[in-house]
């Protein structure tokens, strides 16, 4: 009866041992798919962040290129402005200098 008893016992133990070695491999499995699964998230994460980081400067890019766009035109009117102002300026000092000159010529 001892020899029986024993022998349920070790039996018993082995069974453990086997359930207990299936467990680890489960619980492996499901470790290393959870890690691909992360592994994937991240991948794709970090492709989203890439492409919104590339969108934010694309965007910016075009806000200082409408930027410029705007500044060369307000630029370019002032210039102009100045060559008009500049304009009406030479045929005033021509006959301040002409009168000038007709005033002084008899010296």
């Amino acid at each position: 009866m001892s020899n029986a008893l024993i022998t349920q016992i070790l039996n018993a133990e082995k069974e453990a041992d086997e359930i207990r070695l299936n467990a680890q491999h489960e619980a492996n499995a499901l470790i290393a798919s959870a890690e691909e699964a992360f592994s994937e998230d991240s991948r794709r994460f970090e492709k989203e962040l890439s492409e919104i980081a590339a969108h934010c400067v694309e965007e910016s890019k075009l806000g200082i290129e409408d930027e410029l766009k705007a500044l060369e035109v307000r630029k370019s009117a002032e210039h102009t402005a100045l060559n008009e102002r500049a304009e009406e300026r030479v045929e005033t000092v021509a006959r301040l200098i002409l009168r000038e000159i007709m005033s002084n010529g008899s010296r």
